[in-house]
């Protein structure tokens, strides 16, 4: 799709799941003592490949991003998307075009209702969401109060120059890094919303509503979104990016969207 455009696409993979690895998160996971010295051992070495070797995937997926980035030109401007839920419903450098003219760094929310329980889309709404953002930062209470009350970002969809991300992650790896779950708990959703907020505030990043460039699918939004020949539509306009579509079905390349699951109902 847009093979004529000059769009690359570098996939980085983590095996979390070796063996080795399984038994030694077991080890950190029973231990209090150990987790604590791995701690402390890797909380000054955040650029460290290594300092991630025990993170589960969603957590061990920021370092691995910085990584990648870090090889490439700092000018360029980069998805940080998963590969599995993602689908661009127009061409991802119109969508960069103009998201460009008004910032180099854009996170999008998960505002509305949440798909499973009509609640509003807050961190104090969601058990997972304080959960997670409670051990990132060892029960600080004052940290996780930053965003309390606030939308949840989406960690899995992230845009800007490539400069301007590596900031952005090398602050969401400190948080990771000096965390006392971070070799079992999903962190990098705390971490991009407690980062992200920060960043919003200082004005070095902006915050997209949902459904205005990115559809996350987690949240229901008010708006009325139509399905018409495999493509969802807002306002008789394609959405330019829908992600966590898999909430309620699949995609094809000859057919695009098809959602079929009964226990969600789409939008």
């Amino acid at each position: 799709m847009w093979a004529s455009e000059k769009i690359q696409v570098f996939q980085t993979k983590y095996n979390s799941i070796a063996r080795y690895k399984v038994i030694s998160r077991s080890i950190f996971l029973r231990s209090r003592f150990l987790r604590l010295g791995w701690v402390k051992l890797t909380q000054n070495r955040v650029l460290n490949r290594f300092s991630y070797f025990w993170m589960q995937p969603h957590t061990a997926r920021h370092f691995e991003a910085l990584r990648l980035l870090s090889m490439l030109d700092k000018d360029e401007w980069a998805y940080l998307v998963g590969s599995r839920d993602v689908v661009f419903q127009i061409s991802p450098s119109i969508i960069s075009a103009k998201l460009a003219q008004s910032g180099t760094l854009h996170f999008f929310d998960e505002g509305g209702v949440y798909f499973k329980d009509g609640l509003e889309q807050v961190t104090k709404n969601s058990r997972a969401n304080l959960a997670w953002a409670n051990q990132l930062v060892n029960d600080d209470k004052v940290l996780v109060s930053q965003i309390y009350n606030e939308v949840i970002i989406n960690a899995d969809c992230i845009f800007g120059r490539i400069r301007d991300l590596e900031r952005f992650l090398q602050e969401s790896c400190s948080l990771l890094s000096k965390s006392e779950h971070s070799s079992y708990a999903l962190l990098d959703q705390a971490s991009t919303n407690i980062v992200g907020y920060q960043f919003i505030r200082s004005g070095m990043a902006q915050l997209h509503k949902n459904g205005e460039v990115v559809l996350n699918m987690c949240g229901v939004i008010k708006e009325s979104v139509q399905l018409e020949n495999g493509t969802l539509m807002l306002d008789t306009k394609p959405i330019p990016i829908v992600h966590q579509f898999d909430r309620y079905g699949s995609w094809h390349v000859e057919s695009g969207l098809d959602f079929h699951k009964r226990e969600y109902k789409v939008q």
